[in-house]
């Protein structure tokens, strides 16, 4: 990236440095839309940003930096997934959620202990971060809920002279908005997309799942002993994602029998206290024939995405099951497929009526 600016622009990129480093806010073109920063340590200033966007103080503000190396003073661990990522796609559009470093402090996350960061792909609010020597606040130069302004005369029409400065670099691409990943749990979600397509991101970490179009749902979850682990697992997954869940057993290694836990979870699941379960035992096997005997349910052993993908397409399941002995690292794209999918209808209604058909002429035998 060229950090090379014409002159005119170069002196404001000076004169917003100094007023950085006393305390005042600063508005300046990226390569999306104008941002308005603030020095991360000058309290007084990140206040002002919240005070002037009018934006709630739970709502956190991400930081930007000037390149990779300034990743472990905001965050602390870093995963390697963030690296990963990081060296792939920045300088550009990746904002990367994660645990941050004693350094943040809690205004700029909202209470919250994680941090968003970014690179931008643009000279200013590089030079911007290098003179002041730290990361800074870098939010979008507008009224919270108005439009993002790609010009300087639509920062002052909004902000006016709240502000100390805004740098005028011309108009801004604007576009698509960075895309944005949480690294905190064992798996990479995607909080939202945008630039960088989820092919390109499946490139470098194929276990990154996808929440846009999962809605929250409310999940019953059980295993016996050999599941407990991939349980524990499951529950961080499903919990990063935004679901809410019931644990039904077992809690411990010690010995249980399969159909009890299976029982618990179909029962409810079938009641409509839960809109889906996830069972988990060493095979998966024996859960899915336990859950099927309860009518209503349609339990689904899945190895792979496709096949979770397909049980609630084509066949409305109600129940994933999951196999703990087997290899893991699928498990978060079977989850997601399964999470994400919808019942098609059309045919499959058909066919699906006619297993209710036959649940029904069982049940009166």
């Amino acid at each position: 990236m060229e950090n090379k600016l014409p002159l005119s622009i170069q002196r404001q990129v000076e004169q917003g440095i100094s007023i950085l480093k006393q305390g005042g806010i600063v508005a300046f073109p990226t390569d999306t839309v104008y941002g308005l920063g603030a020095g991360i340590g000058i309290r007084q200033a990140v206040e002002r940003v919240y005070q002037v966007k009018e934006r709630p103080r739970k709502m956190a503000l991400p930081l930007l930096l000037a390149d990779t190396t300034q990743i472990g003073e905001v965050a602390e661990p870093v995963p390697s997934i963030a690296w990963l990522l990081a060296d792939k796609f920045l300088p550009g559009a990746l904002t990367i959620v994660l645990h941050k470093s004693k350094s943040v402090p809690d205004i700029i996350t909202g209470g919250s202990k994680t941090v968003a960061v970014r690179i931008p792909a643009h000279p200013v609010p590089v030079i911007l971060v290098q003179g002041v020597g730290t990361p800074i606040v870098g939010t979008s130069a507008n009224l919270s809920g108005k439009p993002s302004p790609l010009t300087a005369g639509e920062v002052y029409s909004q902000l006016g002279d709240k502000i100390d400065l805004v740098i005028d670099g011309g108009r801004c691409p604007g576009g698509m908005e960075s895309t944005i990943v949480d690294v905190t749990g064992e798996t990479p979600i995607v909080l939202r997309e945008g630039a960088i397509s989820r092919e390109e991101l499946k490139q470098v970490c194929q276990s990154i799942v996808f929440t846009k179009e999962a809605k929250a749902v409310h999940i019953a979850i059980g295993c016996d002993h050999k599941g407990l682990n991939l349980k524990q697992s499951v529950i961080k997954l499903i919990t990063q994602m935004g679901h809410s869940y019931e644990d039904f057993g077992c809690y411990s290694t010690d010995s249980v029998d399969y159909p009890d836990i299976a029982l618990k979870v179909a029962e409810r699941v079938a009641g409509g206290d839960f809109e889906c379960g996830i069972l988990i035992c060493d095979t998966g096997i024996g859960m899915s024939i336990a859950a099927n005997k309860v009518n209503g349910i349609r339990a689904a052993l899945c190895h792979d995405a496709f096949s979770a993908r397909r049980a609630r397409q084509h066949n409305d399941a109600n129940i994933l099951c999951l196999a703990a002995g087997k290899a893991q690292g699928a498990v978060p794209e079977i989850i997601e497929a399964f999470l994400t999918s919808q019942f098609e209808g059309g045919r499959h209604l058909r066919r699906l009526n006619k297993i209710r058909a036959m649940e029904g002429k069982l049940a009166r035998k």
